[in-house]
């Protein structure tokens, strides 16, 4: 009788880790794709230094990347993303590459909503991978953003002004299969304020620390997309394997930022990784 009620048991154990298995299998996908892959976060940081003009003090920059039009991404969430960036009341948007996964051919029917970004002292964007991964692509890529009144810094520098000081917001083109040239970037930086450079990839940093540039914003690793538990992420593009996710300090004065990125590529799919908008609030260092 003994033997029977443990044969019992151990079946029972087994049925249920059978149960349990399969509904892992099921709810993790269903979570990754229904939930998370679209459940914002939206982080704030304060960043301070000495080359912040005092009337830039206090400015708000909104930060996101890697949109990937085409892949998964439906009305609804795109304008949740819009409300949710426009709550923040940023004077300054800045999106740092990937507005498509590859195929631009619908990408008109986003212009509506990409003007419907509000930023007082103006929308900056720069081209990542994706944007130009088919060369057919890139020329509507670029288009639906200057319509959509995003400044697209391909190796160039435009100064933002407050009052009678002015501040530097340049861009690359992208590292991968672009044509990126910093000193063209930086040519017509004002040194002697602060510098906020637009890199779709972050690991690009290691050789911007060494130009006058004091905050780098980057996009591109999607910080892994799937993260797990203790591990963290599983794999990341190239160019992103040293600044993966979040805030970073490279060399002796430069700040870098990775964004997670708002949509997916390859598997639409996110875990322990949600999207992410970044709010940055500069100040100006007390001496």
């Amino acid at each position: 009788m003994k033997e029977k009620i443990s044969r019992r048991s151990f079946l029972n154990k087994i049925w249920k880790s059978g149960l349990t298995l399969m509904g892992l299998t099921v709810s993790i996908p269903s979570y990754s794709y229904f939930g998370e892959r679209k459940w914002l976060q939206t982080n704030q940081i304060k960043l301070s230094s000495k080359r912040i003009p005092s009337p830039f003090s206090g400015l708000k920059i909104v930060h996101f990347s890697d949109l990937h039009l085409g892949f998964h991404m439906d009305d609804q969430y795109f304008d949740d993303l819009i409300k949710q960036v426009n709550a923040q009341q940023p004077d300054v948007i800045c999106f740092t590459g990937d507005l498509i996964d590859e195929d631009a051919s619908n990408l008109v029917d986003y212009i509506p909503k990409l003007q419907q970004f509000k930023a007082p002292l103006g929308k900056f964007a720069v081209l990542g991978n994706h944007d130009k991964i088919r060369s057919d692509a890139v020329a509507g890529v670029a288009e639906a953003l200057m319509r959509s009144n995003f400044n697209l810094l391909i190796n160039k520098n435009v100064q933002i002004k407050r009052q009678n000081a002015v501040m530097n917001i340049s861009g690359v083109d992208d590292i991968l299969i672009g044509n990126p040239n910093l000193d063209q970037a930086l040519l017509e930086a004002n040194q002697d304020t602060y510098t906020i450079l637009l890199a779709h990839e972050p690991d690009f940093a290691d050789i911007v620390q060494d130009y006058p540039v004091d905050l780098q914003l980057s996009g591109h690793s999607h910080g892994g997309q799937v993260r797990l538990p203790l591990i963290g992420h599983i794999i990341t593009p190239p160019l992103s394997k040293k600044y993966v996710n979040g805030l970073y300090e490279v060399g002796d004065s430069l700040k870098v930022y990775t964004n997670r990125g708002i949509g997916t590529t390859i598997y639409p799919f996110r875990f322990f990784c949600r999207p992410e908008i970044t709010v940055i609030t500069l100040e100006t260092a007390i001496l």
